[in-house]
C-alpha cells in the first residue's frame, strides 16, 4: 500500500530499511522499488545485508526503477563483495540497459564463479554484441558459467553453433544438457 501512495511513503520506507526483522525490509524494499527514482540510494545500501532475500527483494525493486539505478549499479560490479556484485549484475538484467554490456564482459573474468555466471545470464537478458566473450566463457572452469554461456548464447543464435557443438562432449553432463538444449532453440528459429 505504501508503495502506491508513492513520494510521500519515501521517508517512512526508508526507516524501514533498517529494521531488525528481514521480512520487514524486504517488504520496504519492493515498495520503494515500485516508487522509483528517490529510493535508488537506499536500496543500494541494502545490497549489502546479510540476508540473501532481502538482496533478492532489492535487486527485483532495482531493476524496476530502471534507468536512475544503471549508473550505481554499474559501480556495484567492482565492489570487494561478490554477492554484491552478483545481485548488481542480475538487477542489471533485469533493467537491460546496453550501457551495462562492457562491464559485464569484464564480469566474466571476475574471480568469483557466481559473478561470472550472473554476468552471463545478464548478458541474454541485454543482448548486444556479447558473442566472442560468451564463447570464451563456454571453457570456464566452473560448470554453471559454462550453462549460463551456453544459455545466453542460444538466446543470441546463429553465431554461437559451433561452439555449442563442441560443448556438447564437456565432461559435465548438465552442460551437455544445456549445449543440446540451447542447439534445439537455435535451431527452431
Amino acid at each position: 500500500a505504501l508503495g502506491k501512495i508513492g513520494e510521500p511513503a519515501v521517508e517512512p520506507l526508508i526507516a524501514l530499511l533498517s529494521d531488525e526483522d528481514s521480512w520487514v525490509r524486504s517488504s520496504a524494499a519492493r515498495a520503494l522499488g515500485k516508487i522509483g527514482e528517490p529510493a535508488v540510494e537506499p536500496l543500494l545500501d541494502l545490497l549489502f545485508d546479510e540476508d540473501p532475500e532481502v538482496r533478492s527483494y532489492v535487486t527485483e525493486a532495482l531493476g524496476k526503477i530502471g534507468e536512475p539505478a544503471v549508473e550505481p549499479l554499474l559501480a556495484l560490479l567492482s565492489d570487494k563483495n561478490p554477492i554484491v556484485r552478483r545481485f548488481a549484475a542480475n538487477a542489471l538484467g533485469e533493467i537491460g540497459d546496453a550501457r551495462a554490456v562492457e562491464t559485464l564482459i569484464t564480469s566474466l573474468s571476475d574471480e568469483n564463479p557466481e559473478v561470472r555466471r550472473s554476468a552471463a545470464y545478464t548478458l541474454g537478458k541485454i543482448g548486444g554484441p556479447a558473442v566472442e566473450p560468451l564463447i570464451t566463457s563456454l571453457s570456464d572452469e566452473n560448470p554453471e558459467v559454462r550453462r549460463s554461456a551456453a544459455y545466453t548464447l542460444g538466446k543470441i543464435g546463429g553465431p554461437a553453433v559451433e561452439p555449442l557443438l563442441a560443448l556438447l562432449s564437456d565432461k559435465n553432463p548438465n552442460v551437455r544438457r544445456s549445449a543440446a538444449r540451447t542447439l534445439d532453440i537455435i535451431r527452431k528459429r
